[in-house]
């Protein structure tokens, strides 16, 4: 069939479309992506019931009118498209999904994608017949299914320990929640502004261990930390609450001072003549200023002893508990961490003879289960004085086994934090790079508002970092049925081919040139042209 082309230097000139014919244009893709490429078949349907042109001459306008936007604003009509069938792709996978309860997550996204492919393809077909409309199903469906498996393998997967920990609150990265590649990509982000910002962000949730285990440790005295409050000062308020609650406990009970005493004895004599864990021995000069600390804080007390049973008063004991605490923070303070550890240890042996000796009394129980589960804690917070405190999981799976089973829930909790959070994202060079590389700092401006909410609400990161997958499976029973509009013409059904008619199609295949006829402005004379 003949092509007739007005001449484009005379006659009529297209009609400038209107700002509410593009949107008119708009909502139609809207709705065409939204029902899978059916919806000008549905709303001709529904216009033919109360007009007088049948529903082949409405559908047959609905589609004429869709393909000139596509022709004329190709970037609006398919985004148009595309968007409207985001819900409905979601949607639909969200419910395909739910029938295969027991599926891989692979073989959920595969299935899902290519029914809607099928659905998308068949419903995008221009011809009534059932023929041309399942084999442009055809074609879309495993279109649809490779996108889907597409879109499942760059889907984030949240990390075993992550899991867990996001239900405890823990305000994970993206990078710590769902593990390598984004961890690495975190990391390594060298943009002078976002730096700080993810070294702050990925700080919190090691911050938030520690404030955890703390609190999980002084569990036993109904005792939490105050907000806000890690490290060394959680440790100290920990220990001060903990000694509180023994103070209140002391006057109910007494203390036979002799195992005491042997204990104590023990401990200087091993301080004496082994090094210490530090690398670090006594000298002796040491070990008599440590005797001095000792007398001070508990053998005056013990001295006043009831000739009748050995044993001092629960008050004396309350007394030299309080100095043996203090004396404990002011070696700490003065940098003598053998000398802390020492008295600590003095201190331990004190509180588990006087649990022992007053069974009775379950409240002390409770304050000597808080004491021994802070031991651990307080050791490698020592440790780590230049951090002011904070210590790292690592460091306390490695403590909490040597007194507890692998399956005990602090270590299991240790583990978990130990492998999510690994280690802090160290010192950057911030400050140096954002003098010497202003361009850079620049450069990095436009995007800095997306990048710093995206770690300043940890959850809103994760699920940005969801969407390249989302949108791949939401677009792809859109790509799946459009898809064939790319391959060769010859290839296609009638269905896909783009749109021409029959006579002309023909023509191309045998080769022919289409002839094309030119109408002069007088309408009475006609020209052949090539």
């Amino acid at each position: 069939m003949a092509k007739i082309v007005r001449n484009p230097s005379q006659g009529e000139q297209p009609k400038k479309r209107t700002t509410a014919d593009i949107w008119k244009s708009i909502g139609s893709a809207l709705l065409q992506g939204l029902t899978f490429g059916t919806s000008d078949e549905l709303v001709s349907f529904a216009r033919s019931l109360g007009s007088d042109k049948s529903y082949t001459e409405l559908v047959t306008e609905a589609r004429e009118r869709l393909d000139e936007f596509r022709k004329t604003d190709p970037v609006k009509a398919y985004s148009a498209e595309i968007i409207g069938s985001l819900p409905t792709a979601l949607a639909g996978g969200a419910i395909i999904g739910g029938f295969l309860r027991g599926a891989q997550p692979i073989q959920k996204a595969m299935t899902a994608g290519g029914v809607e492919g099928a659905l998308y393809g068949a419903g995008a077909s221009d011809t009534p017949t059932i023929g041309e409309r399942a084999t442009s199903a055809a074609i879309s469906a495993p279109l649809g299914a490779a996108g889907g498996a597409i879109g499942q393998k760059i889907t984030p997967v949240l990390q075993e320990g992550a899991k867990s920990m996001l239900k405890r609150g823990f305000p994970l990265t993206m990078g710590q929640a769902y593990g390598e590649p984004l961890s690495s990509i975190e990391q390594k982000i060298s943009s002078p502004l976002m730096q700080p910002v993810i070294q702050a962000a990925r700080a919190k949730p090691q911050q938030k261990f520690v404030t955890e285990t703390i609190n999980n440790a002084i569990a036993p005295i109904k005792v939490k930390l105050p907000f806000g409050v890690t490290g060394e000062e959680a440790v100290d308020k920990a220990m001060d609450a903990i000694a509180d609650a023994y103070e209140e406990i002391l006057p109910k009970a007494k203390l036979n001072v002799q195992p005491v005493n042997t204990k104590i004895d023990s401990i200087i004599g091993k301080a004496i003549l082994s090094v210490d864990e530090g690398g670090v021995s006594l000298t002796p000069e040491d070990v008599k200023d440590f005797r001095k600390i000792i007398n001070e804080v508990y053998g005056r007390f013990a001295r006043g002893v009831d000739f009748e049973t050995g044993a001092i008063s629960g008050e004396r004991f309350k007394e030299s508990e309080a100095l043996m605490s203090k004396a404990i923070r002011n070696l700490k303070n003065q940098g003598k961490l053998t000398e802390t550890r020492l008295l600590r240890e003095v201190q331990s042996s004190l509180r588990d003879e006087f649990a022992k000796q007053n069974p009775d009394l379950p409240d002390l129980q409770a304050v000597n289960k808080a004491y021994r589960n802070m031991m651990p804690i307080v050791k490698i917070s020592d440790a780590a004085v230049s951090r002011q405190g904070v210590f790292t999981p690592s460091r306390l799976v490695k403590e909490e086994q040597k007194g507890r089973g692998r399956r005990a829930e602090e270590v299991v909790r240790a583990r978990e934090a130990r492998d999510i959070l690994g280690s802090t994202v160290g010192d950057s060079g911030t400050a140096g790079r954002l003098m010497t590389s202003p361009m850079k700092t620049l450069a990095s401006l436009p995007s800095y508002p997306l990048l710093s909410s995206m770690y300043e609400f940890p959850s809103f990161g994760r699920n940005v970092a969801k969407l390249p997958a989302l949108a791949t499976k939401a677009t792809t029973p859109f790509l799946a049925a459009n898809a064939p509009s790319l391959l060769p013409n010859s290839l296609l059904s009638d269905a896909q081919a783009a749109p021409m008619d029959r006579e002309e199609m023909m023509m191309n295949l045998l080769g022919e040139q289409t002839p094309m006829i030119t109408i002069r402005p007088q309408g009475s004379q006609y020209l052949l042209t090539d």
